[in-house]
């Protein structure tokens, strides 16, 4: 099959076409959901990086940012995108805005930074890089200037507060970045409305949690941690 069709038609197709480039074999295919129904890390990071509208950086270590913005959509994008840059004790170091138009369909290379720029004398191991877009549904996305295994993290505290009878789960970091924060429910077919992601300083966010069938999600065994 010619390239341009699974593109032209991915409005009909995206759900097969995300089955066959999580796994090898697209009919036995448990990558992403394990066997009690829950997704994995890799379920929660495909609904940003498959977003109709995709805020990226393209970089390699030492060499220039490069901004772009994908719109998988039918209509046209317009607005500001932001590129922070932030210490993981929290301090910004770097922030940049670019104005976007993005036809439907098309992706739109805005511009690129420097690394010794956006670092600001800081070290590329110690910063996280926030692309976000203004008044756009487009999700925030957080890239790192070197590998995992690199990154000099310090221990980070979680305040959480576990609500029961509200079904939620409210989590904030400490003066820290907190590294893939991890929401554990040892129950099956549980949802949770995020996982797995990262929290910036003093940053708090609340996780929705519910059954497949709607029934009480009891919490007695719910645990929260992160990498760091």
């Amino acid at each position: 099959m010619d390239s341009q069709y699974p593109y032209l038609l991915k409005y009909v197709i995206k759900d097969e076409l995300l089955q066959q480039l999580v796994s090898v074999n697209r009919g036995t295919s448990w990558s992403m959901i394990d066997y009690e129904l829950l997704p994995k890390a890799s379920f929660y990071y495909a609904r940003k990086f498959f977003h109709p509208i995709l805020l990226s950086i393209d970089h390699e270590p030492g060499e220039p940012l490069k901004l772009w913005v994908v719109n998988d959509t039918l209509d046209s994008y317009q607005g500001k995108v932001i590129i922070q840059v932030i210490t993981f004790d929290g301090t910004e170091v770097y922030r940049r805005d670019w104005v976007a138009e993005v036809t439907s369909n098309q992706a739109v290379f805005l511009g690129q930074a420097e690394e010794g720029e956006i670092i600001n004398g800081n070290l590329p191991e110690q910063v996280i890089v926030k692309v976000s877009a203004e008044g756009s549904a487009a999700p925030d996305n957080y890239y790192y200037l070197r590998d995992p295994k690199d990154l000099l993290l310090q221990n980070s505290q979680l305040e959480v507060v576990a609500d029961e009878e509200l079904q939620t789960v409210t989590i904030k970091a400490g003066s820290i970045l907190a590294r893939m924060v991890k929401i554990d429910l040892p129950q099956g077919r549980i949802r949770l409305s995020d996982n797995y992601f990262d929290l910036l300083p003093k940053e708090e966010r609340t996780i929705k949690v519910s059954h497949r069938d709607g029934t009480h999600v009891f919490f007695a065994e719910l645990s929260v941690s992160t990498f760091n």
